[in-house]
């Protein structure tokens, strides 16, 4: 068969994403009607888009691995490798207090994945600048283990300006329906996806080159449009990436046997500061190969997840931490929090704390119903800030005590403000505490062990912390955190945001 390889570098973009629902969207292109015009394409519009990862989701924080293919009807599930797809890699970066997104992208059967992600990493490598740079990409040791992992498929409408055709970009999609692929999925024979689920909300995204932002004709025309598409009340959205990767966890965990969290009311975790998010994955292959005493992976689920979320800090009126708003689509729960305490632990480490957390329930409400969805929150709350928080996260057992752990790193971004933290949480235990008065010394016991392990394992890296999400955010409104410039998404270990 013959191929083409066209390989480019594509403009670095601004990107925002909402979700509408239906009654939204003629009200929007009506009002955009004297801006912008569609765009058609021969195949109408038909989208599938694969992402690669592994099990363990190694590929780097910030960065996508994608394959997608522009077929005249919706495949239902189905890939043939053999079919030509565009084969991307995606990054995150912030510059000039904007987060951007910067792909490389080459027209390629999907059985020659790896050898274009070989290639890519091997440009850098031979870059006279790199040292100064954190690598566009960086592959496992295990090629061959990077392979579709879900899959998505919808259909997009675009709209670009009628007289600069080339300044922005507002898309449309609906009709989306996630996939998984399945286990020995590879690039090499086809395979059929099983489907995870459809969304009943259309997506918006809004997307204009970074160099065009001060473009005199371009930007009065994307600052109209986005002051449009906020008016209509959209709600901020994850990715369509991150929303497969948790309705595939969803599905990959639903038979697990019930665990009972014997601490009701209380979380339990520790927290520890790092530079090196990939750290994560080295710490899951050492604790797979019985490097900690005392603990192995979770028999029932091995390998990693990787969500991302949005949450709304709520204080009173006095600036006290009430709780957060953890947004899914256009549904929202709050959650209370007390301050909480650091727990006396077996070895001073000063970086475990129990908080007591009230769970509420989710609820389906409108951006015109928010401040009153707020008003009835206790002691006139008010929404401190928002933050994006992607988390990778893998579980533990305890070989003694049969209680479950996670551990995870999670990466928050808030005003340009970049958060990394190792946490060990208590999850739960496989039966009914004997002795119900013991259960919290065990438990602090367990999470101490895990983290002076931690510690040994990784000297210097991993820094001791009871700092939370919240009190982080306070710093960074009040000033004693600042946001960094021309940095990438991918990793700190090279001075860049993770």
């Amino acid at each position: 068969m013959e191929t083409r390889n066209e390989e480019m570098d594509l403009p670095e973009r601004v990107e925002e994403r909402l979700f509408l629902v239906e009654e939204q969207i003629n009200p929007l292109i009506e009002e955009l009607g004297d801006v912008v015009t569609p765009l058609r394409f021969g195949n109408g519009g038909f989208v599938q888009t694969l992402y690669l990862n592994t099990p363990d989701h190694v590929v780097s924080f910030g960065t996508a691995l994608r394959a997608r293919r522009y077929p005249t009807e919706f495949p239902q599930g189905y890939v043939d490798p053999n079919d030509e797809f565009f084969l991307e890699i995606k990054r995150g970066n912030l510059r000039e207090g904007r987060q951007t997104k910067e792909k490389k992208r080459a027209r390629l059967p999907l059985i020659q994945l790896v050898g274009f992600l070989e290639d890519q990493q091997a440009r850098w490598e031979t870059r006279d600048e790199k040292a100064d740079q954190t690598p566009f990409l960086e592959l496992p040791e295990k090629r061959e283990e990077v392979r579709p992992l879900v899959g998505v498929e919808y259909h997009r409408r675009h709209f670009v300006p009628k007289k600069e055709k080339m300044g922005f970009r507002l898309t449309i999609d609906d009709t989306i329906t996630y996939y998984a692929c399945p286990e020995d999925a590879s690039n090499s024979r086809t395979f059929q996806m099983t489907k995870l689920g459809s969304e009943s909300h259309q997506r918006l995204e809004l997307k204009i080159d970074r160099r065009r932002l001060s473009d005199p004709n371009i930007a009065p025309l994307y600052t109209h449009a986005r002051a449009v598409v906020e008016g209509l009340g959209g709600f901020r959205a994850v990715s369509k990436r991150y929303k497969a990767y948790e309705r595939l966890h969803r599905e990959q965990t639903k038979t697990l046997p019930e665990i009972v969290n014997e601490l009701k009311g209380f979380e339990i975790e520790a927290k520890l500061s790092l530079d090196e998010p990939e750290l994560f994955s080295h710490l899951k292959v050492h604790i797979a190969n019985g490097g900690f005493q005392g603990f192995i992976l979770s028999p029932d689920f091995p390998h990693a997840s990787e969500v991302q979320a949005r949450h709304g800090y709520v204080v009173d009126k006095d600036g006290n931490e009430l709780g957060k708003l953890l947004f899914s689509g256009s549904k929202v729960k709050f959650n209370r929090k007390e301050p909480g305490s650091i727990v006396e632990d077996p070895y001073h480490l000063g970086c475990i704390l129990k908080r007591a957390e009230e769970k509420g329930k989710y609820v389906t409400f409108t951006r015109e119903q928010h401040q009153a969805f707020l008003a009835s929150l206790p002691d006139s709350a008010l929404v401190l800030g928002y933050l994006n928080r992607t988390k990778k996260k893998f579980y533990v057992l305890s070989t003694v005590s049969e209680r479950k752990y996670g551990i995870s790193v999670d990466r928050c971004i808030t005003d340009d403000c970049v958060l990394v933290q190792l946490e060990i949480e208590y999850l739960g235990a496989s039966k009914q505490p004997a002795q119900p008065e013991l259960v919290e010394p065990e438990i602090v016991r367990d999470i101490a062990d895990i983290t002076r392990q931690c510690l040994r394992q990784y000297p210097g890296r991993l820094i001791p912390t009871a700092q939370t999400k919240f009190a982080w955010m306070n710093d960074v409104k009040a000033g004693r955190e600042t946001p960094k410039d021309s940095q990438n998404l991918v990793g700190l270990s090279k001075g860049a945001y993770a």
